[in-house]
């Protein structure tokens, strides 16, 4: 699963549009000495479920969550909803179907807006 992880992550980057994507690692919680650069995204994987078992007990398939967080403080260039526009129109990783689940208002932190944008996606070894 981590080179799909790193797939999204590259996709993210190819998009030309923040001026850091990578893990995210807690930069928006609360007490952290995160040092904004904007715009932003940070990608966490949230969930990994079984979706598939075989009669041998050996997961086939599992579906996996995926959690962005995309932050920017409109000054100069694209806004925040420009950004999240351009994030939601992912529809593959890796030349593997995601699905769209959610985008969400998350706050403020340092003046900056967040907004959180959950995917979905079947994973199996074997695509």
């Amino acid at each position: 699963m981590k080179e799909i992880f790193n797939s999204l992550i590259d996709t993210l980057r190819s998009l030309n549009i923040f001026s850091i994507v990578d893990r995210y690692k807690g930069e928006f919680d609360e007490g952290t000495d995160w040092n904004p650069v904007w715009p932003a995204c940070y990608v966490r994987l949230t969930n990994i479920k079984p979706e598939s078992i075989s009669s041998g007990r050996e997961v086939l398939k599992y579906r996996v969550s995926f959690t962005l967080y995309v932050a920017n403080q409109d000054r100069d260039g694209l806004t925040i909803l420009d950004l999240i526009e351009k994030v939601s129109r992912i529809i593959t990783v890796d030349n593997r179907p995601i699905i769209l689940v959610d985008i969400s208002w998350a706050g403020y932190i340092k003046g900056t807006e967040i907004y959180t944008i959950e995917y979905k996606m079947i994973y199996s070894q074997k695509n």
